[in-house]
This record gives C-alpha cells, structure tokens and sequence, in this order.
C-alpha cells in the first residue's frame, strides 16, 4: 500500500488528472473457502506515464504474494488493473492471510470471519496512520490523496441474505463496498448474511409434507363422503321407482 501512496502521490503533483483505484475483494462461499483478490487500477494517462518511464506496472514477488497466488491484468472502463488472486480454503485461512504483518503492515485490525450455523459473519477494523511518504525527499502535502486521485476500497461478497451490514455502497449484484481511510483515521466494518442452512430446509420439506397429509386426508373424506351420498340416492330412487299395491286391488284378488 505505501508503494501505491508513493505513486499516488507523485501522480498528484505531477499529473492532477490522472487516478489510482486500489481494491481488496474477499469472495466467501457458503462453506467458508473463497478468494481473495487484491488489485489496483491506473487510468489510461497514468499508465502511459508509467511506460514512458520505463517501469513495469505489475505484482510481483516484492508485494509478498502468498503462495499459490495467481497474478492477472485485466481492463474496467478507463482503468487498467493489476492484482492478484488466493483462494483460501476456510475461514482462518482468509484471516491469517488479510491480518499478515508483511511489507506495508496488515489490511485490518481485529479481523473475523465465522461461518456456521447457516450464518456467515464478518468484522474489522481498518486502522490508516498518516503516511510516511519519505519526509523532505518528496516536496507534497499528503493531504492531496484525496479521492480525486486515489481510492481504496474493501468488496465483500457473503454467500445467502445479507441481513446486517453498514457498508458504504451495495453493489447490483449484491457485493458490499467500504471506503477505508487512506491519510490516517480508522473505520469499523461488519457485515452477516444468513446462508439458509440445514435447518430452514428441513423445516420447509417438513411443512409441505404435512399439507400434502392433510390435503390427501381431506381428498379420502371428501370422497368417502360422495361415495355415501351417492348410494343414499341411489337407494331413494330404488324404493320411489318400486310397483305399489292398493288395499282395494288387494281385496279384489281375494274375492
């Protein structure tokens, strides 16, 4: 991160026009493994400027990648970015990957990730210092790292509902959106989605079965019930269609 405030700042004083976008993207999956994507982004002016320099804009092994981690370069609109890819395969993996003390110091303070119970959980807390940029070497105000040239942000995707959050940006496509502070201040993020667990389904499969139940028990009466009343009718229209015999008619026969 203090390379990316060295250029950023540069950047500023030379070219005010020109932007960095730096992003940390945690991807989390119902079972708790997923990704981690750390990338960040120049625009178009600011990538010819870094080429006319001769330099070679990418991660590479001075960053201190985790192992296994997989570098890309891919395009967004005006920005180019530059990052990397580490999956992880539990939730305490992520952790001790987001919380590594390598060069430039740990992404968050007090980091949690559960996943269990149908619920996934995730809290922090991003804690900036006033950069140290290398004091007189670099005639600039730190101040001018504002967002006009250079953002960073936190992207989290939580497998299920979100149910509690208080991220800055909700995403289309549900991704939730922390700006972190960059010039010093510090700022607490939290976020839970409930995933619909073992639980909930059973239940819901238990509930439709006992409807189902009733509905069947409600069609066999109903049924028998026609049955019943089907045969009491056919038994009145056998005795109003039977012959019946007078008294007088009777009386005659005998005589």
């Amino acid at each position: 991160m203090k390379k990316i405030l060295v250029l950023a700042a540069l950047v500023a004083v030379a070219a005010t026009a020109c932007k960095i976008d730096a992003r940390l993207n945690l991807d989390v999956a119902e079972d708790g493994s997923g990704t981690i994507v750390t990338e960040f982004g120049v625009d178009e002016e600011l990538k010819a400027l870094i080429e006319q320099s001769g330099e070679d804009v990418q991660f590479g092994n001075e960053f201190g990648l985790p192992e296994g981690a997989e570098t890309f370069e891919r395009t967004e609109g005006e920005f180019t970015y530059y990052g990397a890819k580490v999956p992880f395969e539990n939730p305490e993996e992520a952790v001790e990957i987001l919380t590594n003390t390598g060069e430039g110091g740990a992404a968050f303070e007090d980091l949690q990730l559960t996943a269990s119970d149908g619920s996934v959980e995730f809290r922090a807390r991003a804690v900036a210092e006033t950069p140290d940029l290398g004091g007189d070497e670099l005639p600039f105000d730190p101040s001018v790292l504002t967002d006009d040239f250079l953002s960073v942000k936190f992207v989290l995707r939580l497998p299920g509902k979100v149910v509690e959050h208080n991220a800055d940006e909700v995403l289309p496509d549900g991704r939730l959106v922390w700006e972190l502070p960059i010039t010093g201040g510090e700022k607490e993020l939290l976020a839970r989605s409930e995933t619909g667990g073992g639980f909930p389904t059973a239940l819901l499969i238990l509930g439709l079965l006992v409807v189902a139940a009733i509905v069947v028990g409600l069609v066999v009466v109903a049924r028998r019930r026609g049955e019943a009343d089907r045969a009491l009718d056919a038994a009145a229209a056998s005795v109003s269609e039977a012959p019946s015999t007078s008294p007088e008619e009777g009386a005659g026969d005998d005589a």
